[in-house]
């Protein structure tokens, strides 16, 4: 019996030291599980921030780059363009007629400018072939207005029928996320449930 009893007992500890060299190696992995988190998230932060500062200068780099063009292009206008024909033909036109023109048109090489003398079918004596211009929202004919308008009323009516499917997708998307936390609340109970059970039969044993 001393024999057997002292067989028990070296089983007994040496299942102590194994539970002890267990929940040694879990807490160790828990830290290294914790630490190699923190630095991913770290890690991440300073990936986004420099995707981030990336996206700025490019933006930064391309805005210059056109600011620059469009300069280039204002010093040395395109041969027929009628900035380049404002240049060589009518000085000072940058106080007037190029006080009121839209900056797009002075690139355009297809108004064929003529000189002509003020109030004669010109502009600050200068005649433009406006016939290929198209006229904006603004100087549009009562028709193209009304047109616009009708469209515009459409794309209203039409924005508020998806509004409000968007609405009712919203609400049933809710009520799907409460039902299934309900569900995982109620399968923690019965984990919480479990863990008790287990716990009270160990403290019988």
């Amino acid at each position: 019996f001393p024999t057997r009893r002292s067989s028990d007992l070296e089983d007994g500890q040496l299942a102590y030291t194994r539970l002890d060299f267990a929940q040694d190696t879990w807490r160790e992995a828990s830290k290294s599980k914790e630490r190699a988190q923190r630095e991913w998230q770290q890690a991440r932060q300073v990936q986004d921030k420099a995707q981030t500062a990336l996206e700025q200068n490019r933006t930064f780099h391309h805005k210059a780059r056109q600011e620059l063009h469009q300069l280039e292009q204002r010093l040395n206008p395109q041969q027929g363009s009628l900035r380049h024909y404002l240049r060589n033909q009518v000085p000072g036109w940058e106080n007037s007629l190029g006080k009121v023109i839209d900056e797009a048109l002075l690139e355009r090489t297809d108004l064929n400018p003529q000189f002509s003398p003020e109030g004669l079918d010109g502009v600050f004596g200068v005649k433009l072939a406006l016939a290929v211009v198209p006229a904006p929202a603004y100087a549009q004919d009562e028709m193209a207005l009304g047109l616009r308008l009708e469209q515009a009323q459409s794309r209203v009516a039409q924005a508020s029928i998806e509004q409000e499917l968007a609405e009712k997708a919203l609400t049933a998307s809710h009520e799907q996320v409460k039902q299934l936390q309900d569900i995982a609340q109620q399968c923690q109970r019965q984990l919480d449930d479990a863990d008790q059970e287990v716990a009270d039969r160990k403290s019988v044993v």
